[in-house]
């Protein structure tokens, strides 16, 4: 069925229909824009409907609105510039909204309203539900239809009959009103409001307009003006569409040139970044205004051909327009306002991610994305990755998601990722495998001794630790009332995480580590709040590692106590490193241990002298560092657990 021929004197027709209107005194049904006939003589008056029922489905395509990034066909300048020239006569057409020719009337039926006779005399469409059109050939109807209903003017000759109440919809093409209570129509179809707006295709086709959806859809009526707002998208047609077609649209009438003219179902938007200062620039009425802004919300789907682009308003004599809604409402909108969506199945963006390593337990691992990407040329604007049930990860939703491997057990761990484009699609999930290998025993990798007598700090001798490795200094001090007030070196932060001093005031002991990735060559130096008699200090380079735990011993106040430090770990695969600091007295670790180094500093009071044990603990749990010493004069101990990082 046409929309829309390219003819535009139809006066006689309008007069025709507005005889028959005027004795319409007995008409039993409502115009789709009346709340209720003002009187018996005048069916047509619209008034406002408070609340307005949109036809088809919530989620219809033609009732469901567009994302603010729905893709714009990159062709679209081309498409517009069709719309604009396409015209038979050569004339630059604008955009028109014509309610009183070559459109539908709407007519609302109730359970009152008489059932009357309408013979057709070509094809008949169904759809008896959701899933299936069937189609008869030449069928007399008998359905309710108002007494007075007449088509739109035009050789379509097309008209609407709604039944609110049960969604019953019928369509008519070539439709005459006898007079006498009969009607005839060359074409016709039944569908229902409380469909999808998509008639099946199934076992036939659905036989309506060009692009085989039903007359309603689309259709601008009175009582939504009236209400001050359209939702749903509305129903364009012009001269020369393509004779391709696209969901929602299920067959095409086009007779147009593929790439340059836009397919049967094709959707247009007005731009939604145009305001309303910019529809007053224009100079928009009331009802121009409310159309822009459906056209902009929900745009407007291509459905047939016509003698001119137009959008489709209900017919004047169910609406009575009255001149608040004309041919040239919109026409002031120029078409490079406007965007043509992209129809084409966008490309799902791709994940994509590099190989999985095998880590030492206790590494940051960084998982990329960076690499993902959108095949039709938009951008990656979000990032979702998942990670095994027990690990968490920092930043999950960023292109870059650091993994913490600390206190997981050895084996492989999968993530995955998901990547969301502009067009909001998100990719098949890609996924990445890290393997923790089983945890290697913290080890020392080198020491360095150094001290200093009558001296506020003392330095050790150049050396370059190895990045992320753990560096130590163990300090001893006599007078016990001296503090380490800084360790500096290698480019590192440097703090305390051991002091212990001896209660008799004779001898502190302190463990400082460092922190920080990439060191810097250089020494590793002490400094002292006080001059210290004798300061005592070994440096360890260690294997990648962490301090789990730490503890500090003493002789006691009456120095009763011999030499025992007791130290615990909650997790396998870790070291207990010990110091002993004495005077002059000789130390003898107990047997299963293992002295690591021993160094001595004299001053005049005597010795200051340090042993470091060290004992693995593959297992974890508890752990006594001790040895003998002739007496348990002058002694003190501390102590840490360090553990894979």
């Amino acid at each position: 069925m046409r929309c829309s021929p390219r003819r535009n004197d139809h006066r006689s027709a309008m007069r025709v229909s507005s005889v028959l209107l005027l004795l319409a005194v007995l008409h039993t049904a409502t115009p789709a824009g009346t709340a209720t006939a003002s009187t018996a003589t005048d069916p047509v008056t619209a008034t406002a409907t408070g609340t307005v029922r949109r036809a088809y489905t919530d989620d219809s395509p033609w009732n469901t609105r567009i994302p603010a990034h729905a893709r714009v066909h990159p062709d679209s300048r081309t498409f517009l510039r069709s719309f604009e020239t396409a015209a038979s006569d050569g004339h630059r057409r604008r955009l028109t909204s014509d309610p009183t020719q070559y459109t539908f009337p709407l007519y609302r039926v109730g359970a009152a309203t008489p059932t009357r006779r309408v013979t057709l005399t070509g094809t008949y469409s169904e759809v008896v539900d959701q899933v299936t059109t069937r189609t008869r050939r030449a069928p007399v109807l008998s359905i309710p239809i108002p007494a007075n209903a007449q088509p739109s003017p035009g050789t379509d000759a097309s008209v609407v009959i709604w039944n609110p109440a049960t969604g019953d919809e019928w369509g008519f093409w070539e439709f005459t009103n006898h007079g006498n209570g009969t009607f005839s129509a060359r074409n016709g179809y039944h569908y229902n409001t409380n469909f999808s707006g998509v008639p099946p295709t199934a076992p036939n086709r659905f036989g309506s307009r060009g692009a085989g959806v039903p007359y309603f859809a689309g259709l601008v009526r009175r009582d939504e003006i009236d209400a001050g707002r359209i939702d749903h998208a509305l129903a364009f047609a012009y001269d020369y569409p393509s004779p391709e077609f696209v969901w929602p649209a299920t067959k095409s009438d086009g007779i147009g040139t593929i790439g340059r003219d836009v397919p049967e179902g094709a959707r247009i938007r007005l731009d939604p970044t145009y305001t309303e200062a910019d529809f007053t620039a224009w100079g928009l009425s009331r009802e121009g205004r409310i159309i822009a802004r459906a056209l902009q919300q929900y745009g407007m789907y291509t459905i047939d051909k016509a003698g001119r682009p137009k959008i489709m308003i209900e017919d004047e004599q169910t609406a009575a327009w009255k001149g608040t809604i004309t041919a040239s409402t919109v026409s002031r909108i120029p078409w490079d306002a406007f965007q043509v969506l992209d129809w084409r199945t966008p490309k799902a963006p791709v994940a994509a991610l590099g190989a999985g390593t095998t880590v030492a337990p206790g590494t940051l691992v960084t998982l990329d994305a960076s690499g993902s990407y959108a095949p039709d040329g938009g951008t990656i604007t979000a990032y979702q990755w998942t990670a095994p049930t027990g690990t968490t990860l920092t930043n999950p939703t960023n292109v870059q998601a650091t993994w913490n491997t600390r206190d997981l057990a050895p084996g492989t761990y999968t993530f995955t990722l998901r990547v969301r484009d502009t067009t909001g699609t998100w990719s098949t999930p890609a996924s990445i495998t890290h393997t923790i290998a089983v945890a290697q025993l913290p080890t020392v990798l080198q020491q360095q001794t150094f001290g200093a007598v009558n001296a506020t700090g003392a330095s050790g001798v150049d050396w370059l630790p190895g990045a992320n490795e753990e560096l130590l200094t163990v300090v001893a001090l006599r007078p016990a009332s001296t503090n380490v007030t800084q360790v500096t070196g290698n480019g590192l932060t440097w703090t305390r995480v051991v002091r212990h001093r001896d209660v008799q005031g004779e001898l502190a002991v302190e463990i400082w580590r460092a922190s920080g990735a990439l060191p810097t060559p250089g020494p590793v130096s002490v400094r002292t709040d006080r001059q210290a008699g004798t300061l005592n200090a070994q440096a360890l380079r260690m294997s990648p590692s962490r301090v789990l735990s730490s503890a500090g011993a003493d002789t006691g106040a009456l120095d009763t106590r011999f030499p025992a430090l007791a130290l615990s770990a909650g997790t396998p695969n870790t070291l207990a490193l010990g110091v002993h600091v004495g005077r002059a007295t000789p130390f003898t670790p107990d047997a299963g241990l293992t002295e690591i180094g021993r160094h001595a500093v004299g001053d005049g009071g005597g010795n200051v002298r340090t042993t470091l044990l060290a004992t693995p603990l593959p297992n974890g749990g508890r752990v006594r560092l001790g040895g003998s010493q002739s007496t348990a004069l002058d002694w003190v101990m501390g102590g840490i657990v360090l553990g894979p990082r």
